[in-house]
């Protein structure tokens, strides 16, 4: 016998207290519903829970030293030295996987010019364009903002990773990449059937709308402390550093 799922789509009414409201999960990461789900569910956090740690402003004004700056569509790519006055930035915690031939060095200064988005490792390319979607231009990302080759420069901004992270308005977690030349974005298994329509009229004449599916944590996938980001020291410490956090290609939106 399998277990099954009874939720209302997020927004309906419910029918009463043994149903729960849950979000439908858009099957594939890099579809609009995908990039709208997320939108949503951030300007949900920002507005209903700001009295709340994830949705409070940090008063600590520690910010990072640097930012890719992105433009618009197929726009210019490049590192820059970031100041709060720019306004919010995203985050982007991975796993590298082994050396990542782009990075940021004392003599890597075309970094500050323009970034080829096709040189990128997927995982990049895939915060680039998450970001975008969500209409940000700023992110940070330790390979391209430290000085890989500096003892200097890593140990100023490593003391203020904590900070990076909470002031962040969003971490992307690549969960399921076990290195940056994996995309998040890509196709993943489905959760199984699609989702099963249960609307009903009840005795007053009043039509509500359920849904039935398999619980999205029996699949393998959707575990994200089984994915490889969770299993790095580094990693673990950015998913709990950060205040709102969007867990690609899981199936989560979490406020930590």
């Amino acid at each position: 016998m399998e277990d099954i799922e009874i939720y209302s789509p997020q927004g309906q009414d419910r029918p009463g207290d043994w149903v729960k409201s849950a979000w439908d999960v858009p099957d594939n990461p890099n579809s609009e519903s995908s990039f709208s789900f997320i939108s949503e569910c951030l300007q949900r956090c920002l507005i209903d829970h700001v009295q709340e740690e994830c949705g409070a402003p940090n008063f600590e004004p520690i910010f990072p030293k640097r930012v890719v700056k992105i433009g618009g569509d197929l726009g210019l790519i490049q590192v820059i030295e970031y100041e709060e006055r720019l306004g919010p930035y995203l985050a982007l915690s991975h796993c590298w996987g082994g050396n990542i031939s782009l990075q940021l060095t004392s003599f890597s200064p075309s970094l500050f010019e323009s970034i080829d988005f096709q040189s990128m490792p997927n995982t990049f390319r895939d915060a680039i364009q998450l970001t975008r979607r969500l209409s940000y231009q700023y992110i940070w990302t330790d390979s391209l903002c430290i000085k890989q080759d500096s003892a200097t420069d890593w140990e100023i901004e490593a003391n203020k990773m904590g900070a990076i992270y909470r002031n962040a308005h969003l971490t992307i977690a690549a969960s399921s990449s076990k290195g940056s030349a994996v995309s998040f974005l890509a196709p993943r298994p489905r959760i199984g059937p699609p989702q099963q329509d249960l609307s009903f009229t009840d005795r007053d004449g009043k039509l509500y709308h359920l849904q039935a599916r398999r619980p999205l944590s029996i699949h393998e996938h959707c575990v994200v402390e089984d994915g490889p980001l969770h299993k790095r020291a580094w990693c673990f410490q950015e998913y709990y550093l950060s205040g709102i956090l969007s867990v690609k290609a899981g199936y989560q939106l979490r406020c930590i």
